[in-house]
């Protein structure tokens, strides 16, 4: 199943640390396909709909990627 946006997945060692990725974008349906590409990679990733939110899980979650605004 996927996890619920927001929530971090499974991680997958890259260089000896875990990579993050975090998404960022207002359509919903997208964060979930890459959030879902992501899961089934065994990365861990977050992900906001919004720039506040966004801005929030940057400063908290210290991401290796940042995806934004992919529309």
């Amino acid at each position: 199943s996927l996890d619920e946006p927001g929530s971090i997945a499974p991680a997958l060692a890259v260089g000896g640390a875990r990579a993050q990725v975090l998404i960022a974008d207002r359509d919903r349906e997208l964060v979930e396909l890459i959030a879902y590409a992501l899961h089934k990679a065994g990365l861990r990733y977050a992900a906001a709909h919004d720039t506040t939110a966004a801005m929030e899980l940057f400063a908290a979650v210290r991401p290796s990627v940042v995806v934004l605004d992919t529309n």
